[in-house]
């Protein structure tokens, strides 16, 4: 569950993301990473094959070196479903469309 406390952060960081004012970079083969004025924020996305239930995690460390983490699973629709929508927002950042792409219509 994404904890009220910090919701306001979330909310943020994800329109921050989707505006392009956040870059990601990949951290591993299902995690994101960005930094911004010393602080870190992890998303990652994993498959509990025994459980069979999927799950995005959020880490953070602060400038301070505080740190938190949450998750939110499947069964955690609304929250999982925000989780969901950052995860591909940072893949798709990390990805670069802007630099990935501009050439893919050329000659059309």
């Amino acid at each position: 569950m994404i904890p009220k406390i910090l919701g306001s952060f979330f909310s943020r960081l994800f329109r921050a993301t989707n505006e392009s004012r956040l870059r990601w970079k990949v951290a591993s083969e299902n995690s994101y990473f960005c930094v911004h004025n010393g602080t870190t924020v992890t998303v990652s996305y994993h498959f509990d094959h025994d459980r069979e239930m999927s799950s995005y995690n959020l880490y953070i460390v602060s400038s301070e070196s505080d740190e938190t983490a949450f998750s939110c699973n499947q069964y955690e629709v609304e929250d999982y479903e925000e989780m969901r929508m950052l995860f591909e927002s940072a893949s798709a950042s990390a990805f670069s469309p802007e630099k990935s792409l501009d050439k893919f219509f050329e000659g059309l």
